[in-house]
């Protein structure tokens, strides 16, 4: 009697380890390189051998339409046909027929994750959301070797004076998608996302229509009135104490909104922000050192769920534009701005001649070219710690004058 094989469930998909895991009916889930890679095969038996048929990424194919492809190959080998060359055919009709661009470009960022080794799912995110966003409506379920140069230009030209920024991330990664296309066979001829000589004749160069906005700063020399005007705050006392909490720790409000208690290292007066809200995606905490001034404000602050800064419902958090809003309310619209605050941090480290690297490893910046990056692998954490004491004993001046 032939031993049950447990079926796999959908919401493990993501989670098995490597290794070859059965479905039963031939069908297999294939994982490897540490779980980066996820795949479906089809396994059975010819002359003795074991032949693999694959079947699709997890990330293209879901685990029922995974199961009805390996029931058709099945049905297929019971009839005498081969699984191997009847997948083949498949794979020839969907090239004749013209592959979509949505499938290319899902393929091309699941190709994308392993060659470049991203191991921050938000960098993915970021990459498809504006593909997702703004190509897909127009471009998403037609056949990718239909699509022309005049296409990528029409959809360009949509955001490319409004939302330049965005625009040019979504040029490179079409042409990045067209590139990938061209390797696999699914189109032929030159990229049609090619920006010299073809694109650059119909779209104005982004430096002429992209108008770059500074962020609204404080002279560094008003920063302990803006600190003590906050902690003068009660009714307000939560995103009034996310400010103070941003200003000190010259952090962004992506990183600091959604600060957990569990970050906050009291004993060594740490707060590690996590690879997932570090906007350069690096694979480790950012790790910032906490004055005196904030570890007696944390000690008092009370804790209502696991976020510093809670939100007024369930276990969340405070919503990024919170501190913006309070700052309007206070100060009028256009004053001042959060990430205006590390502006004028740098400012201050420029005028106390603080080390130049110092600061940018504490307000987050890549330091440096490669060869010094591969060098300077420290984040100088404790020479970083009595700056940030001499920036928290500025920026609470105001109060200690006040006592």
């Amino acid at each position: 009697m032939s031993k049950q094989v447990k079926r796999l469930k959908a919401s493990d998909i993501n989670k098995l380890p490597d290794g070859m895991h059965a479905d039963g009916g031939n069908l297999y889930l294939k994982v490897q390189k540490s779980g980066t890679s996820r795949s479906y095969i089809f396994r059975y038996r010819a002359n003795n051998k074991l032949i693999d048929v694959s079947l699709g990424s997890v990330q293209l194919l879901s685990l029922a339409q995974a199961r009805a492809k390996a029931a058709k190959l099945k049905s297929d080998a019971n009839n005498g046909i081969s699984p191997k060359q009847a997948r083949l055919k498949e794979r020839l009709a969907i090239k004749a027929d013209g592959i979509s661009f949505r499938e290319v470009a899902r393929e091309c960022l699941n190709n994308l994750k392993q060659v470049k080794r991203w191991k921050n799912n938000e960098h993915a995110r970021r990459w498809m959301g504006i593909v997702n966003l703004h190509a897909f409506p127009d471009l998403g379920d037609r056949p990718i070797n239909s699509i022309t140069s005049g296409d990528i230009i029409d959809t360009l030209k949509k955001i490319w004076e409004t939302k330049t920024a965005t625009a040019l991330k979504l040029h490179n990664n079409l042409h990045v998608i067209f590139e990938y296309a061209k390797v696999k066979g699914y189109v032929s001829g030159e990229n049609p996302a090619r920006w010299n000589g073809l694109l650059d004749q119909f779209l104005p160069p982004a430096s002429r229509v992209r108008t770059v906005q500074h962020r609204a700063a404080v002279d560094w020399h008003d920063v302990p009135e803006v600190i003590k005007t906050m902690s003068h705050r009660a009714p307000n006392a939560l995103a009034a104490n996310a400010i103070i909490f941003g200003i000190v720790t010259a952090s962004r409000a992506q990183e600091f909104c959604e600060a957990k208690w569990s970050e906050i290292d009291f004993e060594n007066r740490v707060w590690s922000v996590p690879t997932e809200r570090r906007k350069d995606l690096k694979p480790y905490p950012h790790r910032v050192p906490l004055p005196d001034q904030l570890i007696e404000l944390l000690k008092d602050m009370p804790r209502w769920n696991d976020f510093v800064f809670p939100g007024i419902a369930g276990n969340s958090h405070i919503a990024r534009g919170t501190p913006i809003k309070l700052l309007r309310n206070i100060f009028g619209a256009g004053t001042y701005t959060m990430h205006g605050f590390r502006s004028t941090f740098r400012d201050w480290g420029a005028e106390h001649s603080i080390d130049r690297i110092l600061m940018e490893k504490a307000l987050s910046h890549t330091t440096g070219n490669e060869v010094e990056q591969a060098y300077q692998r420290s984040d100088l954490l404790e020479l970083r710690r009595p700056v940030m004491q001499q920036w928290a004993n500025w920026c609470f001046s105001a109060l200690s004058r006040a006592e």
